[in-house]
């Protein structure tokens, strides 16, 4: 969602997986010469059911990176908001 607030990410891919969490992967530069680039996962995030989930499993299915590269991913039914600082060895980028 591009917006002023938005983190402009270049090598990194934030996305959400429903009961697969938040999950976070870097663009590595291709192994050959004109082969496409690969990805890598750099981290993931995926919380316990909430108690009251009607399906019995978390369901993330919206994620936003703000300028300050703070994660933000919600939960569809009754887990509410989850703000996420990454933590991995490289930065968003």
């Amino acid at each position: 969602m591009p917006l002023p607030t938005s983190a402009i990410l270049r090598n990194t891919i934030v996305g959400s997986f429903a009961n697969g969490g938040v999950r976070v992967y870097r663009i590595q530069d291709p192994l050959k010469p004109g082969a496409p680039p690969t990805l890598e996962e750099a981290g993931f995030f995926i919380p316990p059911p909430p108690a009251r989930s009607p399906k019995g499993v978390i369901q993330i299915n919206d994620v936003y990176v703000d300028e300050q590269r703070l994660i933000y991913a919600v939960d569809r039914y009754t887990g509410g908001l989850y703000i996420l600082q990454f933590t991995g060895p490289l930065p968003l980028d």
